[in-house]
């Protein structure tokens, strides 16, 4: 992922980025990339089973079966 930002993409997608890290880690890093994409203006698009970005969103798509 640093790599990746270090590119400093327009959009970054990332899908299930942070399963098996536990909770503290998570928020960690959610907190520490949010800044990031922030700074260098990147949309971040992501899908997790997690609510870990819910709370910093602009948007949240919901999906349930």
């Amino acid at each position: 992922m640093a790599r990746i930002l270090l590119r400093k993409p327009d959009v970054l997608i990332l899908d299930e980025a942070l399963t098996g890290i536990e909770e503290e880690m998570r928020h960690f890093i959610v907190r520490n990339l949010v800044r990031m994409v922030r700074e260098q203006r990147t949309t971040l698009i992501t899908v997790s089973h997690e609510s870990d970005f819910s709370k910093i969103a602009n948007k949240t798509i919901r999906m349930e079966s």
